[in-house]
Parts: C-alpha cells; structure tokens; sequence
C-alpha cells in the first residue's frame, strides 16, 4: 500500500477564493483511473465547482475545506465558466458530474472496476442498478443504498466497506455529500470518491437533463426549475441572486 500522495501534474486556479484544476474531462478521468489502478492508505476524492457550492463555501467551513483539500476540483457550472471570463481568469472545460459519472462508467466496464451507488430514491437506485448492469456488463455494482438513512454515517461506512468497491458514487445534495467525502474518507475502505449530485435522478431517466444549446449558454438550471417547479426555484432565486451579489463585490474589487 502507497502513501497518500499523488504527483501533481496539473496547474490549479482560483476563482472567487476557492480553488480548481486546469483540468479537462479526459484529464480527470486518466487522473482517476492513476488512482484507481494503484492502493493507496486513504481515499481522494473530488469536488466541483457550480454556483451553489460557491455560496455555501461563504458560510459553510465545512464546504470551504472540502473543496480546498479535495485531490481534484472541477468546474461544474456555466455561472463559474461566466465568471471566469468576467475575472479575465482562463477557465478549464466544464466537467459535469452527469458526464464524469458516464465516462467513469465506460472505463469501470474496460477495467471491471468496483462501483457503489449512494444516493437518491430506493427506486432510483433499482432502476439504476438495473440500466447499468445492462449497459455495462463489465462493471461490479459492489453495493448501492439509497440516500435517506438519517445521518446515520456510522451504518452506511460499515455497508459499503464491506464491499469495498473501488469507487463511491454520492449522488446526495450537500452537505452529506461532503461530510463523507471530507470526514470520513480516511475511514472508507475505496480508492476514489465522486460527489454527482442529481445524477442518479438524470441517468435512470426521472429528470430530463438540458439540451446542448441550454447547457452551453448557461440556463440548464432554468431548465431544472421548469421541470420540478415548487422544490428547486426558491433554491435557485436564492442562489443565483447571492452569486451575482458575490460577482459584483468581486468586480469592485
């Protein structure tokens, strides 16, 4: 077994005053698959980067530390892209938790790694396990459970190291996501972590992602209110007027 240690060979930025990697969606992945062929004494894991991250990391020292301690910080937002350009900062190509969960999918298929799905409805992760292991005949479903088992962290550890499965999907909201990924990783007997939010939800189908052209000119989170209009406009409205707040102390800055 390694040390906890990895060579860096990628530059990182800050936006904001919270950092992220000059890395691109293949980056990431060859990053992770370094990880995942290798043992190391602990876990990484990565963070992402989006609008409503930024604003909790302004109140949140749990969510500030997370993403400044992760191994790997993407950005996962057209709002923090937008930024970017406003600060004359070059940002890297967005690397979406949709994406990244797809693609690490494809490479746990060629290298029949082991994956664990924690997150979302009990019918989401049946309907889950069931398009992977049809979409994905070489990949180990080590284990899933869903994601409402009342901050009962000590039970869930104990289920998923007993599969020790190679990566931990969190398909959860924040801050549980981040309280396993950052607390609890050294506890966690997997190579690699990956917070994906509403993934889960977007791959079995129960939420529609965005089309292309929305994503790309930024209002794939209109696009979410749309759907699911009671349960995700305030948390929007909230979180997109403080970033704009935010963006605009920057810019007097």
């Amino acid at each position: 077994m390694e040390k906890y240690l990895m060579k860096r060979n990628f530059n990182r930025g800050s936006i904001l005053g919270l950092p992220f990697d000059q890395l691109s969606n293949v980056d990431t992945i060859d990053f992770i698959n370094g990880v995942l062929e290798k043992k190391y004494e602990h876990a990484f894991y990565r963070a992402d980067l989006n609008v409503n991250t930024i604003i909790e990391a302004q109140h949140s020292g749990l969510i500030r530390d997370f993403i400044e301690c992760a191994d790997i910080v993407n950005i996962d937002g057209m709002g923090i892209i937008l930024a970017c350009k406003l600060f004359s900062i070059q940002p890297p190509e967005r690397v979406t938790g949709v994406d990244l969960f797809y693609d690490l999918l494809k490479l746990s298929d060629i290298k029949k790694y082991k994956v664990y799905f924690l997150g979302a409805t009990q019918e989401t992760i049946d309907i889950l396990n069931q398009k992977v292991m049809m979409e994905f005949p070489n990949v180990t479903i080590a284990g899933s459970k869903n994601g409402y088992f009342n901050n009962d962290f000590d039970s869930v550890i104990a289920e998923i190291n007993e599969c020790e499965p190679d990566l931990l999907f969190i398909g959860m909201k924040s801050p549980e996501k981040e309280i396993l990924a950052y607390k609890y990783k050294e506890l966690l007997k997997v190579k690699m972590i990956v917070g994906v939010g509403g993934t889960f939800d977007v791959y079995t189908g129960k939420v529609k992602r965005a089309p292309i052209w929305i994503q790309n000119i930024g209002f794939e989170w209109l696009y979410r209110v749309y759907q699911e209009p009671r349960r995700m406009w305030k948390r929007y409205l909230t979180s997109n007027t403080k970033f704009l707040i935010l963006l605009i102390k920057g810019l007097l800055k």
